[in-house]
C-alpha cells in the first residue's frame, strides 16, 4: 500500500533537490508491516465509532445501548490484541500495549456500569 505520490517524490529531480526529496522519502516511507499495523488499527478504530455515533444518538434513549456497545468493542480489542500476539516477534510490540491499556480501562467502565442502579432501570432488567 505504499504511497504513489512518495514513490514519485524522487522522479525528475537532481542535485540538492534530488537529496531533499530522498531525505523526505525516507521520513514519509512505511514499511508494509507498518501499513499492516495501520490497517489494524483503523478497524478496531472504527468499532469506536460506530459506539460513538450510535451513544450520541438524540432521537432515541441510548443508555440501554451502553453495556452491548462496551462488549462489541471488548470483543474487538480482543480479537486485535490476539492477532497482534501471534504476529509479534519478541518483546510487546506498541498495538500489544496499546490494546491491554484499551481493555483495562474499558474493564473500569462496564463494571462501573454494572455497579450502577441505571442500567437496571434503562433495561428492566
Amino acid at each position: 500500500m505504499p504511497s504513489t505520490y512518495i514513490a514519485q517524490m524522487t522522479e525528475g529531480k537532481t542535485g540538492k533537490k534530488l537529496d531533499e526529496a530522498r531525505k523526505q522519502q525516507g521520513k514519509l516511507y512505511m514499511s508494509y508491516p507498518e501499513w499492516d499495523l495501520i490497517s489494524q488499527l483503523c478497524d478496531v478504530l472504527e468499532v469506536f465509532q460506530v459506539a460513538i455515533l450510535d451513544l450520541s444518538r438524540s432521537d432515541i434513549p441510548t443508555l440501554p445501548m451502553v453495556l452491548p456497545l462496551y462488549k462489541q468493542v471488548e470483543v474487538k480489542l480482543e480479537q486485535a490484541l490476539k492477532s497482534a500476539q501471534e504476529s509479534a516477534i519478541g518483546s510487546m510490540s506498541i498495538s500489544q500495549k496499546a490494546y491491554k491499556a484499551a481493555l483495562n480501562k474499558l474493564a473500569k467502565y462496564i463494571a462501573a456500569a454494572c455497579e450502577s442502579p441505571l442500567h437496571l432501570i434503562a433495561t428492566g432488567k
